[in-house]
């Protein structure tokens, strides 16, 4: 565990170096909480006018994050009670995409981005980038080369996941908010630097499998950090 937990400080240190507004944040709270938090510490950031961005790193319990759009499901209450009696209370955020895990194990980036004007907004692909590329240049400063793309058998797959020789070691979504003509962005990734990919996924199918969901993940389309930084040494 010792060795785990100095990768996760490495990259933290990285993230660090790459961006000069980069805070760490200690949570104590409920699962649901601490994702109210994101979101509130990003409300508060467009409130105070602040530019151009922070990123905002943080740690949560062991949960299922599921979207709005899945907990409106007519099975959702079915699935959240079956979860949470099987060690994975759900909680909802704000963002789009599927199901994704947080545990200890997993860290949680968040790149909070100023208002911009909506005229020459074409989008959040743009801010997806920003957030891969300073991930990508972290993990490179700990030793680790990472790209940019999908890996469809993984959970939550999407074009912009992190991904170590094609699989996904973290994916993003977003939050887009508007006011008149303005828009502000949260672009979030969870990252899995150590732990069970196969009992994360196990979780997600489950839940997602009561919903009435058709999944079909595979352990080889995931990986972690730890595992990749050991591939790297090996290299």
């Amino acid at each position: 565990m010792e060795g785990q937990c100095e990768i996760e400080c490495e990259l933290l240190e990285a993230l660090a170096l790459v961006h000069p507004r980069f805070h760490f944040v200690h949570l104590n709270c409920a699962p649901q909480q601490a994702v109210d938090q994101d979101n509130n510490s990003f409300v508060e950031f467009l409130a105070s006018g602040r530019q151009p961005s922070i990123l905002r790193a943080w740690r949560n319990r062991k949960c299922i994050v599921i979207t709005r759009l899945q907990a409106r499901h007519p099975n959702y209450g079915l699935a959240a009670d079956m979860s949470r009696r099987s060690g994975w209370p759900v909680v909802v955020r704000g963002s789009g995409g599927g199901a994704v895990v947080h545990r200890p194990g997993v860290l949680n980036v968040s790149l909070q981005i100023g208002w911009s004007d909506c005229a020459s907004w074409n989008g959040p692909a743009a801010s997806y980038e920003a957030l891969l590329t300073l991930l990508e240049k972290a993990c490179g400063n700990i030793g680790v080369v990472t790209s940019a793309g999908r890996a469809i058998s993984a959970y939550c797959d999407g074009s912009s996941n992190l991904l170590f020789e094609g699989k996904k070691v973290a994916g993003i979504s977003a939050v887009i908010r508007r006011a008149e003509n303005k828009i502000g962005q949260l672009v979030h990734a969870s990252i899995t630097v150590q732990g069970d990919v196969a009992a994360d996924i196990a979780a997600v199918s489950a839940f997602e499998r009561v919903l009435g969901m058709e999944v079909c993940y595979s352990a080889d389309a995931m990986t972690t950090l730890e595992a990749a930084f050991a591939a790297c040494k090996r290299n």
